[in-house]
């Protein structure tokens, strides 16, 4: 395997198994520049802005749900104040896109 280009967070990969070429282009986008979740890492609360919120999931590091808030459009309060100390994802979804992110949880 090697990376072909690394340019402005695009990647290209090539392989070639058994003589036949695969090509598989990543495209690494942030779309996480206006989504705001903080304090991070958390003890209580977790404010979460984004416009346009519908829904907020957090999963633990299984992929289990632990918790799930109907969202106020753009200003989410998460309470996980009976979270246990740990890694979580947390699932924001905004319209038509589901967008992911860490969070720890530290008390």
């Amino acid at each position: 395997m090697r990376i072909e280009s690394l340019r402005e967070r695009r990647l290209s990969f090539f392989f070639n198994i058994k003589s036949k070429d695969i090509r598989v282009k990543v495209v690494e986008e942030n779309k996480y520049d206006d989504i705001c979740l903080f304090p991070n890492p958390a003890n209580d609360i977790v404010n979460i802005y984004k416009k346009n919120i519908d829904e907020v999931r957090v999963y633990n590091v299984l992929g289990e749900p632990v918790g799930r808030v109907s969202a106020q459009r753009e200003n989410t309060v998460l309470d996980v104040s009976q979270y246990e100390n740990g890694v979580y994802i947390v699932m924001v979804r905004v319209l038509n896109y589901q967008y992911y992110t860490r969070l720890v949880i530290q008390h």
